[in-house]
């Protein structure tokens, strides 16, 4: 009755992870003879209000559209459509898409994703029947035989005509523009390389235009030489490119003229005749960032949008013409500033919005082409990427797997499939961005100095030899790599992952933390670890050898960088002396455990908790000596807490747990057992009722916000289940397999301590940790929580290193983090592993059990634009200074080098824990 269509009454609740889009377009692209461009705008109009639900179905419409239009899925089925049926289609869906583009209810990667989708369009609209009418007037007027009327016989115009008739599509206008360029030169054979040279169009695609009144053959020709007929198909093309054409900058003015403002509309016609003057790029911009004001706003016409799009794409175009080597330094900036602030009017992105301000920032320093300077420079480069990166990767996650299925099922090529997420990322605006980051990053390592390799880790000797192998480190956890020795190429780091027996060196292009969890385990094991910050000079490292290419890997001392050199088979044969292949298997010191259920940390001992909740004693005398130097609270759940637990549980829940280590410990050689049965006894552990002395001597205790019972057998209680579950993860088991551990062996004390609200967070090693020489600290600090640091995230942290005897502090680097981590309000507690099977002599077992917040973390875009950590060295020198003495207070009190993380909040310092550092193997003790 309201004319609206319709009426829907949903019956269920809709699967959060269905995608209707996806499923849709699958089953119909799937059917035999699949569908034409016809019907396929008619369903992808219908699904619109689905899509717009969420990145993955956004992003599987963007994969059906951009499939679709780069001609991977049928145009044309036996259907026939008029041509102001299309023209209409078109323009709706058109539209609808815009629309989406604008609607501010809609998540921000979604709307870039139907962004990104009107790309793939044709404008529509127009009148449809002018390009019926159109043809049909050119061959009367110039007495071409069309169906039974007499006249001039031409078969390509006759089957031109057919298809014009009935499915008239975007095709028609390279088709018209080839046939234009016949007309002038006369030769036949012109018309197919016109076509497939400016069209992509070739003899065989319009061999299967089968569509029109009695047309077998599709379009073949040949055209009979009438240059009279020029004009006339000069406006006619001009009528195709009315409903057909999309982002084509010409065509897009045209068709906005009387739609954008005035002034604009002046520029933009001035630039069109200056398209190729040296100012251009900087004007595009200029525009854009005018004009975005109006296709953001609901309502706004298509053909703003598809005008935006169009200098879009003509801002790429002309960076990429640009020679950057021919270019200087600081126009090369510019550069850079101008395509992400283009970037950034498109992709409303939180990351690269910052990194735009850090970038503006830097350019705004009066000293420029200083090292530090130059050092600010890079860290900004370095967060630009990576930003740029996890958005691109936010792209290929939204479409790769609608890609997948549609494409599957339409009998798309694998080959094609395979890489349908990289051409998305390649074929976007920001692509242009990465090469100009390449250019930039070589002139500051020119202005710093030193190599574009990090040596995280350097084993006695200085080099190793190995057999190369190019794999994701990832993908061999729990593997025995055995002999020959390998080289590992990872393109890809976590920071969490194991070092494999049999692996000499590991080779990445990710950026490491060089206190980070895989880079203690690295220097604990003797094995080589080194990151490429240069992306071309990492793929060139990788690509110069073959897989399998025995190779010795050195750093050369003078250059810093990392040197490769194949070297025979025959030398591959010995075990490197005090490398990886001699690694001892460990064993653990058995505990007592204790009969309460909450320490006190008075009341800790060795026999009772793990190094963490012991070395909390140590820290607090320390506290004593440091004004404004203070630990957290804490109390500490013994070991055998964690059994008494279990039993508390009932005998099921014993034999439950029981079981599935048995049945882990039985399934040697069938990887997917062992992780089937290991989630298994976690879930056990995550089922477990919380023993009511337990809950009660808790409750007893004043432990930041954790507190009422609701909190204890609520949040903390999960807290702490989780941090004894994660003695079962994958990567626990299959660590401490690797070194003969018992599973029995390991026992679990879990610590409880108010989370800090951190500003900075920061990791110290009293000697340093690659070399091992004792008279100078290494640092690292960070925005936020420890989280970002300790756990390898993407990016640097500001390092430093202080020395002893002159008390003087030199910055190595500065932090480039996207991410920075920081407490709730309020912040509650965490939950920290605290085994007996961490901070060994000889084995970094950091890292392999969980922390768990009671109220988690809250991940923010790190803003460094104004952050006196980059830009303010008063406050650097300062407070590295500062923390450097703490540490010395530390190894002072403890009579060893000691590794020590901490933060600092409201400008005071928490020592949340120290152990001794292990050190590598064999060090040699000298300065860098």
């Amino acid at each position: 009755e309201d004319g609206l269509g319709d009426l829907e009454a949903p019956v269920m609740a809709p699967d959060p992870k269905a995608n209707a889009v996806m499923d849709r377009a699958t089953e119909e692209e799937g059917k035999e003879g699949g569908i034409g461009l016809f019907r396929r705008y008619q369903l992808a109009g219908e699904l619109l209000p689905e899509a717009r639900r969420g990145p993955a179905l956004a992003g599987a419409l963007l994969s059906w559209l951009r499939l679709s239009s780069n001609r991977q899925l049928r145009w044309y089925s036996s259907g026939n459509y008029q041509g102001k049926d299309m023209a209409s289609l078109q323009r709706a869906f058109a539209e609808g898409v815009c629309a989406c583009v604008s609607d501010s209810e809609i998540d921000l990667l979604s709307r870039h994703l139907f962004r990104l989708a009107m790309a793939t369009l044709p404008r529509g609209g127009g009148n449809g029947d002018d390009i019926r009418m159109g043809i049909l007037n050119i061959l009367r007027t110039h007495g071409i035989r069309e169906g039974h009327r007499p006249g001039i016989d031409d078969a390509f115009l006759a089957q031109w005509h057919q298809k014009l008739h009935s499915s008239t599509t975007a095709d028609d206008i390279k088709i018209c523009e080839a046939y234009l360029h016949f007309l002038h030169t006369g030769n036949w054979d012109d018309f197919w390389a016109h076509l497939w040279h400016n069209g992509g169009l070739s003899r065989e695609d319009l061999g299967d235009m089968r569509v029109g009144w009695r047309n077998e053959s599709g379009i073949t020709g040949p055209g009979n030489h009438m240059p009279q007929m020029i004009p006339d198909f000069q406006h006619f093309l001009w009528v195709l490119k009315v409903t057909h054409s999309g982002a084509d900058l010409d065509t897009a003015f045209e068709m906005a003229k009387g739609k954008v403002h005035s002034d604009l509309e002046w520029e933009l016609g001035d630039l069109l005749q200056n398209r190729d003057a040296w100012w251009a790029p900087g004007k595009i911009v200029e525009i854009r960032e005018k004009l975005q004001w109006q296709w953001k706003e609901p309502g706004c016409p298509r053909d703003v949008l598809l005008l935006d799009l169009s200098l879009e794409s003509f801002l790429r175009t002309k960076i990429e013409q640009t020679d950057l080597w021919s270019l200087s330094d600081d126009n090369v900036c510019s550069i850079a500033e101008l395509v992400i602030r283009s970037g950034c009017i498109s992709a409303e992105d939180p990351g690269l919005a910052n990194a735009l301000r850090l970038w503006q920032r830097a350019m705004a320093e009066e000293v420029r082409w200083s090292e530090s300077w130059a050092k600010a420079v890079d860290s900004a480069l370095d967060y630009m990427s990576i930003t740029l990166g996890r958005f691109m990767d936010s792209l290929v996650q939204a479409t790769q797997p609608a890609a997948d299925s549609i494409g599957r099922a339409a009998g798309v090529p694998e080959s094609y499939l395979t890489n349908f997420g990289e051409e998305v990322v390649r074929g976007h605006p920001l692509f242009a961005l990465s090469r100009v980051i390449d250019r930039l990053r070589q002139a500051m390592r020119a202005v710093m100095g030193g190599s574009e390799w990090d040596v995280i880790s350097l084993p006695a000797g200085g080099e190793v030899k190995g057999r190369i192998t190019v794999v994701s480190l990832a993908e061999v956890q729990g593997k025995e790599l055995g002999n020959p020795p390998r080289v590992i190429f990872s393109n890809e780091l976590g920071g969490l992952e194991d070092i494999p027996g049999g692996v000499e060196a590991i080779l990445t292009g990710s950026t490491v933390d060089i206190l980070s969890h895989i880079a203690i385990r690295a220097r604990s094991q003797g094995v080589l670890l080194a990151s490429c910050s240069d992306a071309g000079k990492w793929e060139a490292t990788r690509d110069a050898l073959s897989e399998g290419t025995a190779v010795k890997v050195r750093q050369d001392a003078m250059a810093g960088s990392l040197v490769l050199q194949e070297v025979p088979e025959a030398e591959l044969c010995a075990p490197r002396a005090g490398g990886q292949a001699a690694i001892p298997e460990l064993e653990l010191r058995r505990p007592t455990g204790h009969e309460a259920w909450v320490l006190s940390p008075d009341k800790c001992d060795r026999s009772s908790v793990g190094g963490k909740s012991f070395n909390l004693g140590t820290l607090r005398r320390v506290c004593e000596d440091l004004p404004g130097v203070i630990t957290p609270h804490s109390v500490s759940l013994p070991f055998g807490s964690f059994e008494r637990a279990l039993a508390a549980n009932g005998e099921e829940a014993v034999e439950r747990l029981s079981g599935a280590l048995a049945r882990v410990a039985g399934a040697e050689g069938s990887p997917e057992t062992v992780r089937e049965e290991l989630e298994a006894a976690r879930e056990v552990v995550m089922r477990l009722d919380i023993p009511s002395d337990l809950s009660s001597a808790l409750c007893s205790v004043e432990l930041g916000q954790a507190t009422g019972r609701d909190v204890v057998e609520g949040e903390l209680w999960h807290a702490v289940k989780s941090v004894w579950a994660s003695k079962w993860t994958e990567r626990a088991y299959l660590s401490r397999k690797a070194l003969g551990i018992p599973d029995a062996d390991l026992s679990m004390a879990v610590l409880l301590m108010d989370l800090v609200p951190a500003d900075y967070a920061f990791v110290l090693h009293t000697a340093n940790p690659v070399t091992g020489n004792e008279s100078e600290v290494f640092g690292e600090i960070v925005l936020g929580l420890g989280e970002a640091l300790v756990g390898n995230e993407p990016g640097r942290a500001l390092a430093f290193a202080y020395d002893k005897t002159s008390g003087s502090v030199e910055i190595l680097r500065l932090p480039s983090k996207p991410v920075v981590y920081l407490a709730p309000d309020p912040p509650g507690v965490i939950a920290r592993s605290d085994s007996n099977g961490e901070d060994l002599e000889g084995f970094a077992g950091a890292g392999l059990y969980d922390s768990v917040a009671t109220s988690g973390s809250v991940a923010r875009t790190a803003d460094y634009s104004a952050e006196p950590l980059v830009w303010d060295h008063g406050f650097q020198k300062e407070l590295c200074e500062r923390l450097a003495r703490v540490g010395l207070g530390v190894e002072a009190e403890c009579g060893a080098p000691q590794d020590i993380e901490g933060c600092l909040s409201g400008g005071e310092v928490y020592l949340l824990q120290s152990r001794n550092q292990v050190l590598p193997p064999q060090v040699v003790k000298q300065n860098v």
